[in-house]
């Protein structure tokens, strides 16, 4: 997964994902943060996170991000052995007033 934070570089390896009653969740993570995508299984197009059909989430250590306040998701494979989409998002804390710009981001993972 790749993604620019704020406007620096993120670049995070899918590790696992999961799938449970008909949500695919996909996690990447470097070293010490993390991007989970949440989506409808087997779903394909372009959403809006603000329909809570698709929820992108960071986690920096300490604080949660996961409030989407604006942005598109588009996946364009969604399947149990290729999952694969772009991201543009702002999301914000539930904790606080911080928000994170997440610009030119793209996820793919395919099981060969």
């Amino acid at each position: 997964m790749n993604v620019k934070l704020d406007g620096q570089v993120w670049t995070g390896d899918i590790l696992s994902w999961a799938v449970s009653g008909g949500t695919r969740q996909i996690n990447a993570t470097e070293p010490s943060t993390s991007i989970q995508i949440f989506m409808p299984e087997d779903t394909t197009g372009t959403f809006n996170p603000l329909d809570n059909m698709i929820t992108v989430s960071y986690y920096d250590g300490t604080t949660t991000w996961s409030n989407n306040i604006w942005g598109e998701v588009t996946i364009s494979a969604n399947s149990d052995y290729h999952v694969e989409g772009e991201f543009n998002v702002i999301l914000a804390s539930y904790f606080n007033s911080d928000t994170l710009t997440f610009t030119g981001g793209s996820f793919y993972f395919k099981d060969e």
